[in-house]
Order: C-alpha cells, then sequence, then structure tokens
C-alpha cells in the first residue's frame, strides 16, 4: 500500500525537482515575484482620485423644457455579475440620461474595492453616475477614499426646473448640524426655482416594513427632516 505524502515532503520534492532545472527554477521565482508583486500593489496603490461627481455633473447635458429620465439604484457592495448585468441595461436604455447610485457601492471602505467598483462603471456604464455615500463607505476609514474619489458628502444639483438633494447620512444617526444649515438654505432657495424636489440619501427617514429591528434613522432625526421636508 503506497503512503501517503504530507504537503512539506510534496513542496520538498517540487523544490529539488525546479532546483535541477535551474531554467525552471527562474521561471518559476519570476512568476511568484509576479504575483505578490501585483497582489501589493492592488493593495498600497490607492484609486484613481478623480473627482467625479463634479466631472459627472457636466457630463450631463439636457435641454431646458426636454423631458428626461434617470436610473437609481443601491446596495451593490462590489456585486459582480448582477451590478455589471444592471450597468449593462442602464447603459443600453436610450431613455435613461444618467444615474444614481444611493450608496453602499462597496463591500467595506479598502481601496481595492473602490478600486473594482470604478474599474465596473467605466468598463459597463457610459452615462454619467452620481452617488450617495453609504454606510458600507465608511467601514476601513474609506470616508476619505471617497472624498478623494468622488468629491463632497453632500450636494445639490439642477435639471431645468428640478432641484436634486444628496444627503450624508451615511453615519445612520441624521445629518449634522453643518450639513442640516446648508440644506436648509437649499430647500428655501429651491422653492421659487424649482417646481419637484428630490432628496437622495442612504438611510431611509423610516422603515415601512415595521421591522422590530428597523433600518431608518433614529425617530428625533428622522421627524427633524420631515418637518424640514
Amino acid at each position: 500500500m503506497k503512503a501517503l505524502r504530507t504537503f512539506p515532503a510534496i513542496v520538498k520534492e517540487i523544490w529539488l525537482n525546479l532546483k535541477q532545472r535551474p531554467i525552471r527554477l527562474s521561471l518559476f521565482l519570476v512568476s511568484i515575484s509576479l504575483l505578490v508583486g501585483i497582489d501589493l500593489w492592488d493593495y498600497v496603490a490607492p484609486p484613481v482620485a478623480e473627482g467625479l461627481t463634479a466631472k459627472n455633473l457636466g457630463a450631463i447635458q439636457i435641454p431646458d423644457g426636454a423631458p428626461f429620465s434617470f436610473a437609481v439604484f443601491g446596495d451593490n457592495k462590489n456585486s459582480h455579475s448582477v451590478f455589471i448585468s444592471l450597468l449593462d441595461r442602464v447603459n443600453q436604455d436610450p431613455e435613461i440620461q444618467f444615474a444614481l447610485d444611493i450608496g453602499d457601492l462597496v463591500y467595506d471602505g479598502e481601496k481595492e474595492k473602490f478600486r473594482f467598483f470604478q474599474n465596473q462603471v467605466k468598463g459597463h456604464l457610459k452615462k454619467p453616475l452620481l452617488t450617495v455615500i453609504g454606510n458600507h463607505e465608511l467601514l476601513d476609514g474609506g470616508r476619505g477614499l471617497y472624498y478623494e474619489i468622488f468629491g463632497p458628502f453632500y450636494y445639490s444639483f439642477q435639471i431645468d426646473r428640478t432641484c436634486f438633494f444628496v444627503l450624508d447620512d451615511a453615519d445612520e444617526k441624521g445629518i449634522d448640524p453643518w450639513q442640516r444649515h446648508w440644506l436648509e438654505g437649499e430647500l428655501k432657495r429651491s422653492q421659487k426655482e424649482c417646481d419637484q424636489r428630490l432628496v437622495f440619501m442612504h438611510v431611509p427617514l423610516y422603515d415601512p416594513s415595521g421591522s422590530i429591528y428597523p433600518y431608518a434613522l433614529p425617530s428625533a432625526s428622522a421627524d427633524d427632516l420631515n418637518r424640514l421636508f
């Protein structure tokens, strides 16, 4: 009966065979070095800091008075096949001029996760994409990376007489006093300039499911924003 070989014994045998064949050994070592180098670069290299929000806002070109449509989705969290399929469908729909991803773009805030998201969008979506920061972007110190890549955590923009407000409630507590002051001013300004006003935020005010563990803002924060709206 043939004895089972242990893993260290197999590795030792492979190494001895490689040592007897210098060319193969050199190729093996080069391959290992390349794999380690690529993995290390993927870990330490930052995603491209592009200011994507301003760039994509500038790419939305809709004439005043023209009807327009846009897509809204979120919680993709580095999804592969489902998210790519969604992007392809948005890209192929001639009625959609731009899209809004309302947060949890990535599974966590590590650099390679943001880079993976960027590559997916660049490879499959040829329309402007605006983003909302979600709680998963905050994990592993990702808030700073989000700012480098996309820009401001909250912002507003206007298309004809429709005003859009993108908020940052990613900490799941609400919006801070500075953001609230900004929002109040923006809402007042928009009363005269806009017929429709749309607000996008990752954590909803209320959870309509009635869950015992609701995914929503604390009631005090939610009620305050509700009154403001």
